[in-house]
């Protein structure tokens, strides 16, 4: 279980629409109106995809490049992925992200992980 920093801010604060469209739930509506920390404590279980990488050794054909004067015994490209996907309930930008304020696990209001893309060339002579 996780504490939903924004939905007990947006409670104090009366800053956000939630409590007023009717589209919101009614027992999202009385989580507002009560405004008690046990109110805002969801679940913060996820699944994430975090890391994919493939790499495929290249062929002699392209490992001997003639017109530069170039001769590989070993060349590999690979192609990696980082923070894919994330599925998770929680209600908050991001469950990984969290700060620890004197011993107790606090909402770290900050920026979800970056999705990352990376492509490398390994040569060996």
């Amino acid at each position: 279980m996780k504490y939903d920093q924004i939905g007990a801010d947006c409670a104090n604060t009366a800053l956000c629409l939630g409590p007023f469209l009717k589209s919101t739930s009614l027992f999202r509506q009385a989580q507002y109106i009560s405004g008690t920390r046990a109110d805002f404590m969801v679940p913060g279980d996820y699944t994430s995809w975090t890391e994919f990488t493939i790499a495929a050794d290249l062929p002699e054909r392209f490992r001997n490049l003639d017109f530069l004067h170039l001769r590989f015994s070993r060349a590999t490209i690979s192609l990696q992925g980082r923070n894919l996907a994330l599925w998770t309930k929680y209600t908050g930008t991001d469950p990984r992200s969290e700060l620890v304020n004197q011993g107790f696990p606090a909402f770290a209001n900050g920026v979800p992980q970056a999705r990352a893309w990376s492509f490398r060339f390994d040569f060996i002579p």
